[in-house]
């Protein structure tokens, strides 16, 4: 695959050079640098692609999912949803519809969707906005303005989740928001007290030299909120760090805007995937606002908690995400990722 069509640096992109006189499958393959935008767990990247000759796939990368963090591969598959939101909004801005496939074939449980490329459309512009967005988003581990999100906006956020079967509570009282808070702080305390867990985030997010296993520059920022602690050398170090993040959590909870939790009416893959989806569709809505969002997933990685979460809410079926949005108080760098050539896979014969 030519530089053309995939890059070093994805965040870099130029859709000037778009393929638009090229086959069908070198575009899709171009669609991928804004896929692999997305955010993920620990900034795993847990996705691989194949682009077809009318359709394009995506895949779960099981090499890079975290057995200590996300057993189940729960956070995986919403990593990977989003990445399909991603793919979707940019195979339209470039003159397409794409139709998903979920779980295409149940005996390969890896392969999570296939996109059949349809007609060509003139892409409008709700379609440039959320391409747009790709570009800008960043997830923000800084206080927010304290400009209030309007409640319209609330609304369509409701509204828009529903569209991939998921729902959205928001947290308004200050006696939840403290709740949350405190199962954030327990969530921490929880893992930083366990060494595998420790070890786990040192593989990932890295040390020193910020570079993941495969070599692949990183920097430290944790797109799923967790603190990094990896730079510690010791394991009361590590609970000092944590104990500090935890504080900043709090502040960052309580003064935040608004904050929300995601769930589904399932626990299937399948709902993850969905989660993902929904996500990253509101996630980009709200950065054309100007509106930006961070993750405050701990308590779901808890089973225990997570149920707490879930009660808070007052829903039957299970929260995925917790997040916080507000409208942002700068612009901060991309968290980096690895070059799109190492996400695609070759064509079968």
């Amino acid at each position: 695959m030519t530089q053309l069509l995939s890059s070093n640096d994805p965040w870099k992109t130029d859709e000037l050079t778009f393929p638009r006189s090229g086959r069908l499958q070198d575009q899709l393959a171009f669609c991928v640098n804004y896929a692999v935008l997305a955010p993920s767990i620990h900034n795993t990247q847990p996705w691989l692609f194949r682009p077809l000759d009318d359709a394009i796939e995506i895949f779960a990368d099981r090499s890079r999912q975290l057995p200590v963090t996300d057993p189940d591969g729960r956070e995986m598959m919403i990593s990977c949803g989003a990445a399909l939101t991603n793919l979707i909004i940019a195979i339209n801005h470039f003159g397409y519809e794409g139709w998903v496939q979920y779980r295409p074939e149940p005996g390969n449980p890896d392969l999570l969707a296939r996109v059949r490329i349809g007609r060509r459309r003139v892409a409008d512009h709700w379609d440039e906005s959320l391409f747009r967005s790709i570009l800008r988003r960043r997830s923000v581990r800084r206080p927010f303005q304290l400009r209030p999100i309007p409640r319209d906006l609330q609304r369509r956020l409701i509204w828009l989740a529903s569209e991939y079967t998921c729902w959205v509570h928001f947290v308004e009282s200050e006696a939840d928001r403290s709740r949350i808070a405190t199962f954030v702080e327990e969530a921490h305390h929880q893992q930083l007290q366990n060494p595998a867990y420790q070890a786990e985030r040192s593989s990932w997010i890295g040390s020193g030299d910020h570079r993941s296993r495969n070599g692949s520059n990183r920097d430290s920022t944790d797109e799923t909120g967790a603190p990094d602690v990896t730079r510690s050398t010791s394991d009361g170090a590590a609970l000092e760090t944590g104990k500090v993040w935890q504080e900043r959590d709090r502040d960052l909870i309580q003064s935040s805007p608004s904050l929300f939790v995601l769930g589904t009416s399932g626990d299937s893959p399948l709902d993850w995937l969905r989660a993902g989806e929904a996500i990253q569709r509101i996630i980009l809505l709200i950065e054309s606002d100007n509106i930006s969002a961070s993750f405050l997933n701990q308590p779901c990685q808890i089973p225990e908690l997570r149920e707490q979460v879930r009660r808070m809410s007052g829903r039957s079926g299970p929260p995925q995400l917790i997040l916080r949005i507000g409208y942002n108080t700068g612009v901060g760098s991309p968290t980096s990722r690895r070059p799109t050539s190492d996400v695609i896979m070759p064509q079968q014969p």
